[in-house]
């Protein structure tokens, strides 16, 4: 099977039990950018610099292009995020120039210089990209319009006059890219990058989600049990860590799942009691984030005592699973 290239947000969640929630931390800490897929568009392509856009050529490309942190920070938080430029992760050239085409000199609104650079050095940097501009009267020139328009005058005022004959009478404009969070993907690259997938994670069949075991003669979900073959569990379980016992019951009910979907189902008990009833009968879990388990215990114990890292729970499963 060809290795994906990207992943869907539903597709991470539901393949491989990466939530929504470790998605935003990963971009609320500036490691993680939500990307797009781009087809048959017609782009200008170049450098971003603090003044501006550097244009290098022009080019149809199929791709895979991701937004900048706060535009993914928008998305996770609005839906819907607006923006001129986007960066080319995994791309198609097709018809690609060098050549600058436009009638309008640069600078202008929308490229401060070109430089005329080849596909191959292209290549071996950071792709930014726009959409193709269309060339447009210039503001300025629209302004002596209306001056004349209203004044009566032939001639508009000088500054105008200056403008126009600086930076002539057209000038570029870009239509803005418009991105849905329901189109947002993740670069398989990226996560492998953040451990959120392994060389070996080719996308899981829907039966290696988390699955609960067979129910009970009642028909009631099992319950933790200490059966001849979980001596070594039911030991782990009475050791009094109330980790121990969070761990031992999640994996009772799903014991082929790794820790990070062990970490996905406990974060799911939290809005289903049914579920919770199962995992966490003794309630002790005050609430489940992105990277700890905050005990529901007297804010007057230590801090270390109030809560444990996600490291420490995957410890917990490796051990366990021993």
């Amino acid at each position: 099977m060809q290795e994906k290239a990207y992943y869907r947000l539903n597709e991470l969640q539901h393949h491989h039990g990466i939530t929504a929630d470790e998605i935003r931390f990963l971009v609320e800490q500036k490691r993680l950018r939500l990307s797009f897929l781009l087809q048959g568009i017609s782009l200008i392509v170049g450098t971003r610099v603090k003044q501006g856009f550097i244009g290098q050529g022009s080019t149809t490309v199929d791709a895979i292009a991701s937004v900048d942190i706060p535009d993914s920070l928008a998305l996770l938080s609005r839906g819907k995020v607006n923006t001129k430029t986007v960066y080319l992760r995994q791309a198609s050239f097709k018809g690609y120039s060098s050549a600058y085409p436009f009638k309008t000199k640069a600078p202008n609104s929308e490229i401060i210089e070109w430089h005329p650079t080849g596909l191959s050095t292209l290549k071996q940097g950071v792709i930014v990209a726009k959409n193709f501009p269309r060339e447009q009267q210039s503001g300025a020139a629209a302004m002596a319009d209306i001056f004349k328009m209203f004044s009566g005058e032939a001639t508009p005022p000088n500054y105008l006059k200056e403008k126009i004959k600086k930076n002539g009478d057209t000038d570029l404009y870009c239509e803005e890219f418009t991105f849905s969070l329901s189109d947002a993907c993740l670069f398989v690259d990226d996560l492998k990058c953040h451990g959120l997938l392994g060389s070996d994670t080719a996308s899981k069949p829907h039966s290696s989600k988390l699955k609960e075991q067979n129910g009970s003669a009642d028909g009631k979900p099992n319950r933790s049990t200490a059966e001849p073959n979980r001596q070594t569990r039911a030991t782990y379980y009475n050791r009094g860590s109330k980790a121990k016992r969070i761990v031992s019951n999640l994996i009772d009910h799903s014991p082929t799942a790794t820790a990070s979907e062990l970490w996905a189902l406990l974060h799911e008990s939290q809005s289903d009691d049914d579920l919770l009833d199962l995992i966490d009968p003794e309630r002790v879990v005050l609430e489940v984030t992105i990277d700890k388990i905050l005990w529901n215990v007297s804010e007057e114990l230590p801090e270390r005592q109030k809560q444990i890292t996600r490291g420490t729970f995957n410890n917990h499963v490796t051990e366990l699973k021993k």
